[in-house]
C-alpha cells in the first residue's frame, strides 16, 4: 500500500492513484510516495493506523 507521507490524511484510506504500479511520486505535491516506514522500513499493510506498529514512527511527514 502506497501513500504520500505529506498529502495523505491519517485515519483515511490512501489515494486510489497512488496505488497504481507506476506511480512513484504523489500527483498533488511531488512528495516520493512511501509503502514502509520511513524509519525502520516496516510495510504499511493499512492506511487506518497513525504510527509504525512496530517503532512508533509517525507515517504522516511533520509539516516544515
Amino acid at each position: 500500500m502506497k501513500f504520500c507521507p505529506q498529502c495523505w490524511n491519517p485515519g483515511h484510506t490512501a489515494d486510489p492513484i497512488w496505488q497504481n504500479v507506476q506511480a512513484r511520486f504523489c500527483y498533488l505535491c511531488g512528495i516520493q510516495l512511501r509503502a514502509s516506514c520511513a524509519n525502520c522500513g516496516e510495510l504499511v499493510v493499512s492506511t487506518r493506523h497513525r504510527f509504525c506498529p512496530i517503532c512508533g514512527h509517525p507515517y504522516k511527514m511533520a509539516k516544515t
